[in-house]
């Protein structure tokens, strides 16, 4: 083999050998994206969990609010020495389906939150997935890339080294 065939050849290899690692660097960082999407989409999950708690204990603080408000409705009135019907007790009934209506909304509200969240969630996830497979993609173009190099280099270091391709062709008689 000539000189320039064999240089061509070293240099060959180095670039091949370049691709290919680049294809793993490539993966290692989508990665390590994917773990950090990973990671965040553990907390919207975490937080999606808190916004559970969150809901239960304001119904229990609704709760305790129509309880409290109906006591003291009942023993204003009671106070004020006022029979507990007709418009007396129609203000408490009412002040009453106000709060509830107040509470529902407070539970639908934390019920959307809650749902934005687990989208949120999704959303890392889905990019996990995408960056693993972005990685994966850059690891094989990168070894096609290097094989192709291979035989592109290895080719031309034939040619400059003078090799005979005919070779491999059959001989006429």
């Amino acid at each position: 083999m000539s000189l320039v065939g064999g240089a061509m050849l070293a240099l060959t290899a180095v670039k091949a050998v370049s691709q290919w690692s680049m294809g793993g660097v490539r993966e290692a960082e989508a990665e390590y994206s994917a773990g950090v999407a990973e990671y965040n989409a553990a907390l919207y999950e975490g937080k999606a969990d808190i916004i559970d708690v969150q809901k239960s204990i304001d119904k229990v603080r609704y709760e305790r609010l129509k309880r409290s408000s109906f006591g003291t409705s009942v023993a204003n009135v009671a106070g004020a020495g006022i029979e507990l019907q007709g418009s007396a007790l129609a203000v408490i009934l009412d002040t009453q389906k106000q709060i509830g209506i107040d509470q529902l909304i407070g539970q639908a509200e934390f019920e959307k939150e809650k749902l934005y969240t687990k989208y949120e969630a999704m959303g890392f996830r889905s990019e996990a997935d995408m960056a693993r497979m972005r990685g994966r993609y850059s690891r094989q173009t990168a070894r096609s890339n290097a094989y192709s190099t291979l035989l592109t280099g290895g080719t031309q270091a034939a040619i400059y080294s003078g090799f005979d391709f005919n070779l491999f062709r059959k001989k006429e008689s």
